[in-house]
């Protein structure tokens, strides 16, 4: 045995990272599973999938003493996991749950640490208690945090968490940040990832007037036809780069 496998169902390419990054060219490694009718005792996840598996159906799973039915992995250098995976009805738990995926507001490459939409789930068999952040963005995008504090992979975030989840982009950076969540429900069952997609924009283009720019207007009033004296106003406008406009009458 040249690795630690995990105890579960394993059904899942077996890829050893040397130089190289695995090559997707779209050609399944694993095609078509059916994992059906199956128990699993004593695991941190029942079955095991990546990248290299396609057309997977997880089905009538039984839990005992396990925290999760599935666990997805994303190869590196890859931007997604098993393809096609699809469950039925669970023996114990019902259906699993469903994290929702997620475009978030555009954000500028320049606002610094900005929050983002709440991580959202639902669940047939019970309430969603908490979140698990699968996958990163990569680190050419930003960095996801927890407040201040940088969020790690396989962090799990609980349901009060949820909404406090933010985004720090890099400063040059243009493009979508992408990170992928699960949700976990009140029986410890996990979801499919979702993806959350952040689009990061270029920052508005600064005010190139630094000046205020000034107009004035004068209005002569004549009373009768050959006006004895001439009353004269003034009208100064200001416009200042903030784009508001002062007006100052005067006689």
């Amino acid at each position: 045995m040249d690795d630690n496998f995990p105890n579960g169902y394993l059904n899942y390419l077996e890829f050893h990272k040397l130089t190289h990054n695995y090559v997707d060219e779209g050609i399944p490694a694993i095609l078509g599973s059916i994992i059906q009718n199956n128990s699993a005792t004593n695991c941190d996840n029942a079955v095991y999938l990546n990248s290299g598996t396609y057309n997977a159906v997880v089905c009538n799973t039984s839990l005992v003493n396990t925290a999760n039915s599935i666990k997805d992995k994303t190869l590196q250098g890859l931007n997604h996991a098993s393809v096609h995976t699809s469950t039925c009805a669970d023996a114990t738990t019902g259906q699993l749950p469903l994290a929702d995926p997620k475009t978030n507001l555009p954000i500028p490459s320049s606002a610094g640490l900005t929050r983002l939409l709440p991580l959202t789930g639902s669940a047939p068999s019970g309430p969603i208690t908490a979140f698990a952040i699968s996958k990163l963005p990569s680190v050419t995008s930003g960095v996801l945090y927890i407040k201040e504090t940088p969020i790690a992979k396989d962090t799990v975030v609980s349901i009060d968490q949820a909404a406090l989840v933010s985004f720090q982009p890099s400063l040059n950076y243009t493009g979508k940040a992408n990170f992928a969540y699960s949700a976990i429900d009140s029986k410890g069952n996990s979801s499919l990832p979702a993806t959350f997609s952040i689009p990061i924009i270029s920052p508005p283009p600064s005010n190139k007037y630094n000046s205020p720019l000034k107009l004035i207007a004068q209005t002569h009033f004549y009373i009768g036809k050959q006006p004895p004296k001439r009353m004269s106003s003034t009208l100064r406008c200001s416009a200042v780069s903030t784009g508001f406009i002062s007006l100052q009458w005067s006689n």
